[in-house]
């Protein structure tokens, strides 16, 4: 397997608040990993530091990049939805695919179609009450 996203030593304080301490972590090709925890234990932190939104401490590789220094580069090849988009409440999944397809040059929708046939989720389903809301504000490679 192919390491997609590597992650050593993770660390990012806010002042002398500590969010993120001594974060290691690989994602290798084929695998799908959610991050789970309470309020504050610094889920978003790591997804910023992923997209290099916010300056960290530590080594993270993003297929072949690192998010601060060859962040454009990098958003060629990823792609990442907020958990705070607003999708309208009337988006179906199929058109919410369609709009990954016309947003993002990479995006390839058979491939997610053909993801997503492997579930549940009907694409017909309004995204407000699919789980699909749940994977379209994750990381697709």
């Amino acid at each position: 397997m192919s390491e997609l996203i590597s992650i050593t030593g993770l660390n990012k304080s806010y002042g002398n608040k500590h969010v993120v301490s001594d974060v290691n972590l690989s994602i290798h090709k084929g695998q799908i990993v959610g991050l789970v925890g309470p309020n504050g234990a610094g889920k978003t932190t790591c997804l910023q530091s992923l997209l290099g939104l916010t300056d960290f401490e530590g080594d993270i590789n993003v297929l072949g990049y690192h998010p601060r220094k060859d962040r454009e580069k990098m958003l060629n090849d990823v792609a990442y939805i907020s958990d705070v988009a607003i999708l309208p409440k009337w988006l179906k999944v199929t058109q919410a695919l369609s709009y990954m397809n016309d947003v993002h040059p990479n995006f390839d929708i058979e491939k997610a179609r053909t993801f997503l046939a492997k579930t549940n989720i009907d694409m017909n389903d309004k995204v407000k009450n699919s789980i699909f809301n749940i994977l379209f504000n994750t990381f697709i490679y």
